[in-house]
C-alpha cells in the first residue's frame, strides 16, 4: 500500500467530506472528489441518505461533464442500492428520470 493511501487510513474523517484523498481511486476507477460530484446532483435534498427520484437533462450533465454511468456508479458507492434509470420513449431522450431506494432503506441503512 503506497503512503499517501496509508495516511489517508490513519486520518479520521467524514466519509462525505473526505479531503485527503480527493483524487485517489476508491470505487470502480472513481475518485471521491469524481463520485461526491455526481452523487450531489442527484442526493436528496432534505437527507443524503433518503430516496433519490430526480430528473436530470443530459445536456447539462454533459457540459459539467458527468455522465449517467459517473451517477450510476456514485449512487452505489454512496447507498449500496442500484438505482432505475428511465427516459420517455417518445421524447428526445434528453431528459432522464433517476430512481433509488436511497442509503436509508437500503441493504446498509438504518431501517
Amino acid at each position: 500500500m503506497d503512503t499517501r493511501m496509508e495516511t489517508c487510513f490513519a486520518i479520521e474523517e467524514d466519509e462525505r467530506n473526505d479531503t485527503c484523498c480527493i483524487d485517489v481511486p476508491v470505487y470502480m476507477g472513481y475518485s471521491q472528489q469524481q463520485l461526491r460530484r455526481a452523487f450531489e446532483i442527484v442526493e436528496n435534498s432534505e437527507d443524503w441518505r433518503g430516496p433519490i427520484n430526480c430528473l436530470v437533462s443530459l445536456t447539462v450533465l454533459h457540459m459539467m461533464g458527468v455522465y449517467l454511468r459517473d451517477i450510476d456508479f456514485a449512487i452505489r458507492f454512496y447507498t449500496g442500492t442500484i438505482a432505475e434509470f428511465y427516459t420517455n420513449p417518445h421524447g428526445d431522450g434528453d431528459l432522464w428520470r433517476i430512481v433509488s431506494v436511497g442509503y436509508r432503506m437500503g441493504p446498509a441503512g438504518d431501517h
